[in-house]
């Protein structure tokens, strides 16, 4: 063991370890084993899969350790630890013993795995989703783990903004995510590693001089925009699965791979706890220094993929011997033997011990004494958390489950009366509104091509009042821009995602979902929007299918985000302010066409406090009348529904223009309300046929009136106004043939035919 007092890397001086460091990693070592086998041994009491870090412990003891003897306890809470699901057990004892947590985290780790009632996610996500957001702990969360990181970089690029002002660079909190070379090779986490690395880029100094005053102090240090000061760890052992290094990515150097993205690359052994202590030393220090660090610790996993595939001998779980296995359900024999060959020869904790007593000249009896103590306090941990009360159906009916309220304090939508008043566009509305959220809210916007206004232009002249550390540029990845935006709303700033078109947002759908099922489950409050561009490109369109389509739904079914849906500047306003205080995930639908139209400006106030937020969830009644309910959403819909409401009132037909403003969490008592009133219900989009359309109508009439439903029978079955087929041609002539709505020669007003004339077909019926 060499523990030189002033071994040096690039000048930077390695702490030596004192023996009662050396115990206390040893200790932390010990107590995560025995976590783990306790846990085995109370395999039936936990019902969700267990996946053990068996072998693999040295990494997640290793990096909070060098934290902690890096800026002391501070430093290791402050610091985000983004553990997959090997490395939780081993956070949750580094929290316990080195922040004198005594056993807090581990016994709220034991709840996850055994939805208790209290603690943990309360029984709404088991396991490896673990997470303790006060201590700046992410577990995995998501079966995809390659797609986390890019979120740990966003939360990381947030704590590097806010809080490393007059610190000192020993002191800088930074980001350390874990994932194994399965997850190494996920497209989510590649695009992430180029995203970092763009964003950690070192600048010429001409480009620094420039944007100096738009810079902290950190940034000119090191001459970058911003930086990330992330590390990723990958546990690598050379099998994903029942897939081996040749078929996951040829056995190739992930080390090497990282050095091409520009990352500090690099690779250890995991048997040997000193040798991973300095590697991540150094990697701490490179990320204070914003360089991102890439550290491929190469080991054995002691066990299969998921504990259930892994048969051991007789009486060897009762023992707490998990090296006496038997077989690998599927598995052939060598590789079974693979695993006991690791159990015999590179098992860390018995060649840390050796290290210990021969060279450290520490009594093997006092090792044996560590053990056994940590084995008695895993089994005192698993004992109390058995003890405690389970999730109850009639408890979790009057707690509900993390699932936020949509709803934000506010009024409906509805004509300014304030006198300071001033006429603003759609975009004017929507560039004054992101100025005043990134104000206010102190997140980022971030997106391809942003920097200079973008390809919409919704970003014009933000770069030069935020610079280049809030406003800038990404690679083309909307996974990645969703990811790190995600991060940012995570740590706590309202940050925009900008998809440059609707359809290219389903690019990043997982990143969505994901969030979404986050929000749900533990209630965690990822605060950024996803802005989504939709409609006809320019005047006149024709720019096809993956930049026009309405996409609200996809975003619909995954539950957790709110869709906006301005329809003219004082609503895009009002969205706006109500951003700021909003902690959750949103999706914003810009209406791309109507951009500069008049038809859609609005008088707004002028002073920021005088605007009433927007009530997300509450629709609005644009036009009253008594004889026909149309049920719409989106700037162009409405105003075309509202201006043929106008005409049709000459031939003595009074039609109820309801605007859902959120089409989705959908106001159905509002729609029910109009339709018990009119009897006679339209529902026009600019969607295809399906979408919020099926949603809200399938609602409001399989629901009772004490539900929001209609509750009483139609004149006639709902009707839906949409466009004709599902995909958005690119020849012009096709374009508004398409679309349920048509501007009208000279003034671009938008009315919609096809809609007047359901309108007059409905009313036969009476």
């Amino acid at each position: 063991m060499n523990n030189a007092a002033h071994e040096t890397r690039r000048g930077i001086p390695i702490p030596k370890l004192s023996q009662t460091d050396l115990l206390m990693c040893y200790e932390m070592l010990s107590a995560t084993r025995e976590f783990e086998i306790a846990l085995r041994q109370n395999r039936s009491a936990c019902t969700t899969p267990m996946f053990m870090a068996l072998l693999q412990e040295v990494a997640g003891i290793a990096f909070p350790f060098a934290l902690f003897k890096r800026g002391g306890a501070e430093l290791l809470v402050k610091s985000l630890k983004n553990p997959d699901h090997r490395a939780t057990y081993s956070t949750a004892v580094a929290m316990d013993k080195l922040t004198g947590a005594g056993d807090a985290f581990r016994l709220d780790l034991a709840r996850n795995y055994f939805t208790r009632a209290e603690g943990g996610n309360r029984g709404f996500d088991g396991n490896i989703h673990w997470h303790s957001m006060n201590s700046r702990v992410i577990a995995l969360i998501a079966s995809d783990m390659g797609r986390i990181p890019g979120i740990s970089a966003g939360y990381a690029y947030g704590i590097r903004r806010n809080e490393w002002s007059g610190k000192e660079q020993k002191d800088r909190p930074i980001a350390i995510a874990y994932f194994g070379d399965g997850a190494a090779q996920n497209g989510g986490l590649l695009a992430a590693m180029n995203g970092i690395a763009a964003r950690s880029a070192r600048r010429p100094p001409a480009h620094i001089e420039k944007s100096k005053d738009l810079l902290d102090d950190p940034s000119r240090e090191a001459g970058v925009y911003g930086g990330i000061p992330i590390i990723f760890v990958v546990n690598n052992n050379g099998i994903s699965c029942s897939v081996d290094g040749f078929d996951e990515y040829g056995s190739a150097s992930l080390a090497k791979r990282a050095e091409g993205f520009g990352w500090i690359p690099y690779e250890v052994s995991g048997e040997n706890f000193y040798e991973v202590f300095k590697t991540a030393y150094h990697a701490i220090d490179d990320a204070q220094n914003l360089r991102p660090a890439y550290v491929v610790v190469n080991t054995v996993r002691g066990d299969a993929h998921n504990v259930d595939f892994t048969i051991y001998e007789d009486g060897a779980i009762e023992a707490s011997d998990l090296s006496r296995v038997k077989e690998i359900l599927g598995a052939d024999q060598e590789y079974v033997a693979g695993i006991r060959n690791a159990w015999k020869n590179h098992d860390p904790l018995k060649i840390f011990a050796d290290q210990l007593t021969r060279i450290m000249r520490i009594p093997e009896e006092k090792l044996r004494g560590i053990e056994a103590a940590q084995k008695k306090e895993a089994h005192e941990i698993i004992r109390k958390v058995l003890a405690e009360p389970a999730v109850a159906i009639s408890e979790n009916d009057a707690r509900k489950p993390c699932f936020p309220s949509f709803e934000i304090k506010g009024e409906a939508l509805c004509e300014t009366k304030e006198k300071n008043v001033k006429m603003l566009g759609y975009l004017e509305a929507y560039t004054r509104g992101v100025e005043m959220t990134l104000r206010e809210g102190g997140g980022c916007y971030v997106g391809e091509d942003v920097q200079y206004g973008g390809v919409l232009g919704l970003t014009k002249k933000l770069h030069q009042k935020f610079g280049p550390m809030r406003i800038f540029n990404t690679p083309i990845s909307e996974e990645w821009i969703a990811a790190f935006s995600a991060g940012l709303g995570l740590y706590g700033t309202r940050s925009f995602a900008e998809n440059q078109f609707a359809h290219f947002a389903l690019d990043g759908y997982a990143l969505l979902r994901l969030v979404s099922t986050q929000y749900f489950q533990k209630g965690m409050e990822f605060a950024f929007t996803s802005v989504l561009p939709f409609g006809p490109v320019g005047t006149y369109g024709g720019s096809g299918e993956y930049h026009e389509k309405d996409v609200a739904r996809f975003i619909e079914p995954l539950s957790g985000i709110p869709i906006i849906a301005p329809a003219n500047a004082l609503d895009m306003t009002r969205l706006f302010k109500a951003m700021i205080s909003y902690k959750g995930p949103l999706a914003l639908l810009y209406q791309i066409s109507t951009a500069n139209d008049k038809e859609f400006a609005s008088l707004v106030p002028e002073n920021w406090d005088d605007i009433t937020p927007f009530r997300i969830g509450k629709a609005e009644i644009v036009r009253a009348g008594a004889d026909v309910t149309v049920v719409t959403y989106g700037a162009a819909c409405v105003s075309a529904a509202k201006n043929e409401a106008d005409a049709l009132a000459e031939e003595g037909i009074g039609v109820e223009v309801v605007n859902l403003a959120t089409p989705y969490p959908a106001d159905f008592e509002t729609v029910a309300q109009s339709g018990r009133k009119t009897k006679r219900l339209i529902f026009l989009q600019e969607d295809w046929r399906g979408g919020i359309a099926d949603y809200v109508i399938s609602e409001i009439t399989t629901r009772s009136p004490d539900e929001g439903g209609l509750g009483l029978f139609l004149y006639d079955r709902p009707r839906i106004v949409a466009a004709k087929y599902p995909f958005a041609p690119s020849a012009r002539v096709l374009v508004w043939d398409r679309l349920p709505y048509e501007r009208e020669n000279g003034n671009g007003v938008h009315r919609s035919a096809r809609l007047a004339a359901e309108i007059r077909d409905i009313m036969r019926y009476s």
